[in-house]
């Protein structure tokens, strides 16, 4: 169950480094929580934008990993350009990724 009232902002920051695409969603329902998350933990966009690429798949992310966003609006333009010419399917959840 997702914590959508985290009430600090140690909860909003453990919640958005454990954050990660689900089954279903949509590359930008996740931009959009995951950004939420972030902002409510008072992250600076360079902190968001880097957590952004940690909770995608491992093929989105390395397609990701080389490039450089001045924006979180640019990673989620990239990322939405990389996720449609792989026609990457998330009807599955996003493994766990390794700590």
């Amino acid at each position: 169950m997702q914590n959508r009232f985290a009430t600090t902002d140690g909860d909003a920051f453990r919640l958005f480094i454990h954050y990660r695409l689900k089954g279903g969603q949509t590359i930008k329902d996740y931009y959009d929580e995951k950004k939420r998350l972030g902002s409510l933990a008072d992250l600076k966009e360079r902190h968001i934008i880097s957590g952004l690429t940690d909770g995608v798949p491992p093929d989105v992310e390395l397609a990701l990993a080389g490039l450089s966003f001045t924006s979180s609006s640019e990673w989620l333009a990239a990322a939405q350009r990389q996720t449609a010419a792989a026609n990457v399917d998330f009807s599955t959840a996003c493994p766990t990724k390794r700590m």
